[in-house]
């Protein structure tokens, strides 16, 4: 008898739902949002505070600290600190965004309490050592050094200080002068105010249970914080200039960085542009891969993406190329946002993009620490989870007129900045 093989029916994605997470309020008004998944041992805390790089005095403050976040405590040493956390099978990360400082403990079910408590010990306790902290700036100069040898980093740097200004949070990135004009009293001050006397907001995801909650109000309910203060303001100052050739002798490839400031998650034709980015740049199907990849043979790879903080955004593209391509290359993104702007797209070509976003924002469903880490980034650049919801079902219904109009409106190529960095 004879098998007959009936390949499985395909379906298009259903939009998207975001589960809203438990919450708890402790007495000191600290708000902990729960994702519970007990499949595996495993669970994740993150701290993360109303602070980052937008409430620095300078350039790299923010980083710095929580490099040394681990650096040492007046009872354990950098050494110490980092053995007590490894013996209980944990790790203890800090992160400085744009927006948020992040302290993240992962540990197992079981360790949960010990791991905390020293996690309490860094945030209550740290020193900041001067040797630890000399030992960072050289260490961290020491990439840069590699770093700036490299012609993506100087071409994206170039970008990112064209288009907000070099000391803006968003327009910087890491920098020698910035590094070495960090001083240990600074480090010091940011942690006490912006980290310290920040009330915090936890995140708890994995496996957890009510007496994981009470241990964390063990700890971190009594405290009180000071009232916070006023955001800093940050002006942004473009260059007028917009196009930069930037000179690197012995480079046998050069980069390219492209963009413009753009529209946040906040702007009601975020969704829209977002699938217009896609479609134009934003996955391995794009207009931009098939043609200057593909079809040209200039790069082994082009993207562009769309990069949103709380207060701004920009349209970002970047690739590297051959130094004889270079011209060429231009040329062909120049050529794609024209036809873009003056071409429907197919209904073919935009039911593939839209199966693709869905399902990349459907990963970020998946499991409870996606969950929380999407929820945790929706708070953090001042969004309501809802929004979410609201973007998938806003992607279902975009027309081919709405990504030709989004193209017209956002992706002016004259408007761009334009840095390339090669020999």
């Amino acid at each position: 008898m004879q098998v007959k093989n009936t390949p499985p029916r395909i379906q298009a994605l259903s939009a998207p739902v975001f589960k809203l997470p438990e919450h708890h309020v402790l007495s000191n008004d600290i708000s902990i949002w729960g994702f519970f998944d007990d499949s595996q041992e495993i669970t994740r805390i993150d701290f993360v505070f109303d602070s980052g790089k937008w409430e620095e005095k300078a350039p790299e403050i923010a980083h710095c600290v929580a490099k040394l976040f681990k650096s040492g405590t007046h009872l354990m040493n950098a050494f110490q600190m980092s053995a007590s956390i490894d013996y209980l099978g944990s790790t203890i990360k800090a992160y400085a965004g744009y927006h948020g400082f992040t302290i993240s403990l992962y540990t197992l079910r079981k360790n949960i309490f010990p791991s905390l408590e020293l996690l309490n010990d860094c945030l209550q306790d740290n020193i900041f050592p001067e040797n630890e902290f000399e030992t960072y700036i050289r260490n961290t100069n020491s990439k840069l050094i590699v770093q700036e040898e490299k012609t993506e980093f100087l071409a994206e740097k170039s970008f990112r200080n064209a288009l907000f200004g070099e000391t803006h949070p968003y327009g910087y990135i890491p920098d020698k002068q910035w590094v070495e004009r960090l001083n240990l009293q600074e480090i010091k001050e940011y942690f006490l105010h912006q980290v310290q006397n920040k009330k915090p907001t936890i995140y708890i995801a994995g496996s957890y249970d009510h007496q994981v909650i009470q241990e964390i109000k063990q700890l971190f309910a009594q405290k009180q914080y000071a009232k916070p203060l006023p955001a800093r303001q940050h002006l942004i100052y473009s260059n007028p200039q917009f196009h930069f050739e930037l000179n690197k002798k012995g480079s046998i490839q050069s980069s390219i960085a492209m963009g413009k400031r753009s529209i946040n998650k906040m702007h009601p034709d975020f969704a829209k542009l977002s699938l217009t980015n896609v479609i134009f740049g934003g996955y391995f199907g794009s207009r931009l891969m098939k043609n200057i990849r593909e079809d040209k043979g200039y790069t082994y790879g082009i993207y562009s993406a769309l990069q949103t903080y709380r207060h701004d955004a920009n349209i970002f593209i970047q690739t590297e190329t051959s130094n004889e391509y270079t011209r060429s290359c231009i040329e062909e993104i120049k050529i794609e946002i024209n036809k873009l702007q003056q071409e429907l797209i197919s209904n073919r070509e935009l039911s593939q993009a839209k199966s693709y976003l869905l399902g990349k924002y459907l990963s970020r469903i998946d499991g409870a620490f996606s969950q929380m880490e999407t929820f945790k980034n929706y708070q953090i650049e001042g969004l309501n989870i809802h929004s979410f919801n609201t973007f998938a079902k806003t992607i279902q219904a975009v027309s081919q007129q709405d990504i030709t109009d989004m193209a017209q409106k956002y992706l002016s190529y004259e408007d761009m900045y334009q840095i390339t960095a090669g020999n």
